[in-house]
Order: C-alpha cells, then structure tokens, then sequence
C-alpha cells in the first residue's frame, strides 16, 4: 500500500424505479421533475413503452446524481438536473441553479452517467471526478 494520497476521489450513486411506479409522475406539469426540452426528448419516441422507459430512465439518473452531489431531493429541484440524449442514445446531463451550486461545493471536475432499462425497470448510474478538499 502506498503512503501517497491521491488528489481526486470519485463519487457514485446508482437508483432503480421501477417503469409502473413512473406512470404516476408522467402526468406531473412540466418544471416539476421534468424540463420542457426533456419532455420533448421523451415525446419524440412514438412508442409509449420506449417513452416511459425514458421517462423511468431519466428520473433514476437524477437520483443518481443526486447521491454524487451528496444531497437530497429537497436541497436540489429535480428540473435543475436536466438529462437529454445525444444522437447515439447516450444521456448527456446539464446542472443548473441549485444542482450547479452543490456541484461547486464537491469541487467536481467530470460527470459520466449511465440509463438501462428492461420492459419493468430503469436504472442509472452517476460517476463524478473531485478534487479532494
């Protein structure tokens, strides 16, 4: 074992919800958990089982970053955590306001996420890089 310290830790957070239980939020008004530009994303799949995976999938990221930034859904509002997709699938993630702030308080240099899901659940997973304080 080496008696030199790293500078950088990493931080983890890992949920799963199951795809029935998103059904109750998917008619939750827009600003509530979701973003106008993730809702589009999610409307943008026809199929209705592909769109409540996503829906399922993205709520489950946003828990997941919410064990990286160490706090909790009532510190950080859901909408202030914003996950798209890029062309190939792959979440991409956008803090903003009090997400943001939390992000500066852990002194986090890169964030990587994973979504899966199966026809019952979704799960995520939230990997970030810190500078040690």
């Amino acid at each position: 074992m080496s008696s030199v310290q790293s500078a950088i830790q990493v931080k983890t957070g890992i949920d799963i919800i199951s795809i029935e239980d998103i059904k109750d939020l998917v008619d939750a008004p827009i600003g509530v958990w979701l973003t106008e530009r993730e809702w589009k994303d999610a409307l943008a799949l026809g199929n209705e089982n592909h769109r409540l995976q996503r829906l399922a999938g993205k709520f489950a990221c946003k828990e997941a970053i919410l064990k990286v930034l160490e706090a909790g859904i009532s510190q950080i509002e859901l909408v202030d955590i914003e996950i798209l997709h890029n062309v190939s699938g792959k979440p991409i993630v956008f803090l903003h306001d009090t997400a943001l702030q939390f992000w500066q308080q852990i002194s986090a240099s890169h964030l990587d996420v994973s979504i899966s899901h199966d026809k019952d659940f979704a799960m995520a997973i939230a990997i970030a890089i810190c500078l040690k304080n």
